[in-house]
């Protein structure tokens, strides 16, 4: 069976930093990659066209809904989201409870995508 994917922006800054390099999405990449051990497949995306919300990450799998979360606060929310991979791949497609999200992401912003 498949895992889920982290569909991660490599190139988000935050506004009120926007010339760190490297960027703030790039140093969650690489946490997150540090952290994985295997749970997830990890994608790095140049752009996910939401600038102005760093950091950018959508969790997918199959027909499964989608999530994604903008404005995470960097590499310190790398934990927090692989966590929340394995519940979601645990969840088998059904809905996640926000009360089930931690609550470093709770504070960012998050949609819940249909699948196709």
């Amino acid at each position: 069976m498949s895992k889920p994917i982290l569909f991660v922006c490599k190139s988000c800054n935050s506004t009120s930093n926007p010339e760190q390099n490297p960027s703030m999405g790039h140093c969650l990449l690489d946490k997150l990659k540090e952290l994985n051990q295997g749970r997830c497949d990890i994608r790095e995306e140049e752009c996910m066209w939401m600038c102005e919300n760093a950091c950018i990450v959508a969790v997918a799998k199959g027909d499964h809904h989608t999530y994604l979360f903008t404005n995470l606060s960097g590499e310190e929310t790398a934990e927090a989201i692989l966590d929340f991979a394995e519940t979601y791949d645990n969840s088998k497609g059904k809905y996640i409870p926000f009360k089930k999200i931690s609550s470093i992401l709770q504070s960012a912003n998050i949609a819940r995508i249909p699948p196709i």
